[in-house]
């Protein structure tokens, strides 16, 4: 009669019969969830599930916090500055912090006209569209590009 190994996987809490006669160290994984280290219990277990009763039981036993009458006003909607049609038909967002960036290393250049040029290209000229990934660079590029024309730079 062979003697099959009964085990439980200290992670999960799985428990399950060896296959073939093996010993304990030749086990790899748990086969519910994968672990490595089935053996072995997680480190500081118990002590958070200590600490855990008690903080519990204090907030239940405070009083409760007054209802306010009217629910906290939500922070403003974050729009886009201005959004430009991609290759796909959606629209590429350009935040406020982009164009403030853009301008800070582009000085001379108006980036939000800029901006605005290459959407009402991309609006008119489906065939000039770029997908999402390239829209990116494509904005840099056509900043630097101006960049150099208004420094006096020849392209």
């Amino acid at each position: 009669m062979t003697r099959r190994l009964n085990l439980e996987c200290l992670r999960c809490g799985h428990k399950w019969v060896a296959r073939r006669k093996r010993k304990k160290k030749d086990i790899r994984q748990c086969p519910k969830c994968k672990s490595a280290w089935w053996d072995t219990p997680r480190p500081n277990e118990s002590a958070f599930v200590q600490t855990e009763e008690p903080a519990l039981k204090a907030i239940v036993s405070e009083d409760p916090l007054p209802i306010p009458d009217k629910p906290p006003e939500a922070p403003p909607a974050v729009k886009p500055a201005i959004s430009i049609i991609d290759s796909s038909g959606r629209l590429y967002p350009v935040w406020q912090w982009q164009i403030d960036e853009w301008s800070f290393r582009y000085p001379e250049v108006d980036v939000m006209y800029q901006l605005q040029m290459i959407k009402s290209i991309s609006a008119s000229k489906p065939a000039k569209r770029k997908d999402a990934k390239e829209l990116l660079r494509f904005i840099e590029s056509k900043l630097e590009q101006r960049a150099e024309v208004l420094k006096g730079g020849v392209l």
